[in-house]
């Protein structure tokens, strides 16, 4: 592992000041470690259990195990809702989950259940992006989500996946959703209830 580090880091990395100007760095070194020891998801899945700054990175490279790193990418949507020390880390579990893309599904679906909103959020936007059929029932319990942006990420999933109301009580719940997503209340009540006539 020395010998791999020594061939491919650089000391003018250490004055590297943000996480964006690094990642293409460490980007480049992860191959050199196929079929070594850190070659493991359980290598690093430990790391995503502490506080540290570190965590945002070591998720982004997750996607790289496949469906081994699901769980432990899960797990990593339900970090602290604190903008600036987790968010990235939500965003990059999300699109790590994304990579992965099929296997992840199922697990995202359960993912809509969470009780913390933010972890909601985060699966109803990777299966948005994903794409799968699987997901069309739990996205419409969704839409009646109480946060507004499960239901704004879960309406644009049900479109993408080109889902269409079948009943007035969905219709409903489709366009207050699609209402969250303009950020403003367009349609409101005297809007709705000629769409349910």
């Amino acid at each position: 592992l020395k010998d791999i580090l020594k061939g491919t880091w650089k000391t003018s990395y250490r004055a590297i000041k943000t996480n964006w100007a690094l990642q293409p760095k460490v980007e480049a070194i992860l191959p050199g470690f196929k079929d070594t020891l850190l070659d493991t998801v359980d290598v690093w899945e430990p790391a995503l259990v502490r506080t540290s700054g570190a965590k945002d990175a070591i998720v982004r490279i997750m996607d790289r195990f496949g469906v081994e790193a699901v769980k432990p990418l899960i797990r990593a949507l339900g970090v602290a809702n604190d903008y600036d020390k987790h968010e990235y880390v939500r965003a990059n579990a999300a699109r790590a989950l994304i990579t992965i893309g099929k296997p992840a599904v199922e697990p995202l679906i359960k993912a809509l259940g969470d009780e913390d909103s933010g972890v909601r959020k985060s699966a109803a936007g990777a299966l948005r992006t994903i794409g799968d059929g699987r997901a069309v029932e739990p996205l419409i319990e969704a839409l009646e989500d109480d946060d507004r942006n499960v239901r704004k990420y879960a309406a644009e999933a049900l479109e993408k996946l080109g889902w269409k109301p079948e009943n007035d009580e969905l219709r409903v719940a489709l366009l207050l959703a699609m209402e969250d997503l303009d950020g403003c209340s367009k349609l409101g009540e005297p809007a709705v209830k000629p769409l349910i006539k």
